[in-house]
This record gives C-alpha cells, sequence and structure tokens, in this order.
C-alpha cells in the first residue's frame, strides 16, 4: 500500500482568474500548501490523489448564467472532463444564496431578466446534481476558501480511511 503523507497540497489551475488560494507554503494543521499547475478539469483539486475530487469555483450567479446560456457547448464539455475524471465534483458559487436570489445584484439586467436567470441557474444546477451528481454549493466569497479546503480535508480522510480499512481486511 502506498502511504499518504498526512498534509495534503491544493492544486490551483493556471487558468484561474482570481484563485481563492494562493501559491505558497503554509502553516497548516492539514494543508501542506497550494501550488499552480494546469488542472485538467475544474479550478481545484488535491495533488496527492488525482481523481479524487475537484472544485469549480463560480464568481457568482450571473457567470452561471452566461455557462448555461451564452457559453453553454464549452461548459458542457467541461462538466463531460469533470465526470470523466474525478469521483466527487463541486460547483461552488461565491456568493450567498440570499445574494443570489436578490434582482439587484443581477444588473444590469431587469427585474424580469433576472427572475427568468435564477430560474435558469437553479434549474441546471438542480439538473448537473441528479444526472452527473455534482454538488452546488452557494457560499460567500469571504468564506469560500475555508468551505473548499474543508471539501478537500474530508474526502482526502476518507479516503486514506478506506485505505486502512481495505488493507486490514
Amino acid at each position: 500500500m502506498t502511504t499518504l503523507p498526512n498534509k495534503i497540497t491544493i492544486l490551483v489551475d493556471t487558468r484561474e482568474q482570481k484563485p481563492i488560494f494562493q501559491a505558497k507554503t503554509v502553516k497548516d494543521k492539514v494543508i501542506a500548501g497550494y501550488e499552480v499547475d494546469t488542472v485538467n478539469a475544474g479550478d481545484y483539486t488535491i495533488k496527492e490523489i488525482p481523481g479524487l475530487v475537484v472544485v469549480e469555483r463560480k464568481a457568482d450567479g450571473k457567470e452561471l448564467y452566461n455557462n448555461f446560456v451564452s457559453y453553454r457547448d464549452r461548459f458542457y464539455r467541461e462538466v463531460d472532463r469533470l465526470c470523466e475524471q474525478y469521483q466527487y465534483k463541486y460547483i461552488v458559487i461565491c456568493q450567498s444564496y440570499a445574494d443570489f436570489l436578490n434582482p439587484n445584484n443581477w444588473k444590469p439586467f431587469s427585474i424580469k431578466r433576472a427572475i427568468t436567470g435564477m430560474a435558469i441557474v437553479e434549474a441546471s444546477l438542480l439538473s448537473l446534481q441528479a444526472k452527473h451528481n455534482i454538488y452546488f454549493h452557494f457560499v460567500e466569497e469571504f468564506y469560500a476558501p475555508k468551505f473548499v479546503k474543508r471539501i478537500f480535508v474530508k474526502h482526502y480522510d476518507w479516503y486514506k480511511n478506506e485505505l486502512k480499512r481495505k488493507t486490514t481486511n
């Protein structure tokens, strides 16, 4: 059995425009550091276990709306890559759900177009979850790094425990 390190390294995709993590080594009980590298699908993953878990970050509901409407083909090719390459997939939207539902945050959209946009985003996210097991979370931007870190740590711990269980049986 390959021994996994106690700390993980979070990979940040080179194409991520506004990363929630900065590339550096950190003093942390569970994170060894953050590295910028190519992530084949998604924005963040664990270096030590390629293919386990990935996070795709979206700035807000408007970005998702554009993905589902204006860039639909490209976005669904990305979804296909996520599904082919990772066991666990997340979309983290850096906006609270209350802010997502506030039409004033959809400017310059009209109120009617904002409400339509919200409905399209919600229906599309629920479809991704049902069809592809892609989980989505609305998380305020300041909390996103901590939330994504928790996703990775929980999956890594679970994976290590499963390896131990399999080798002791």
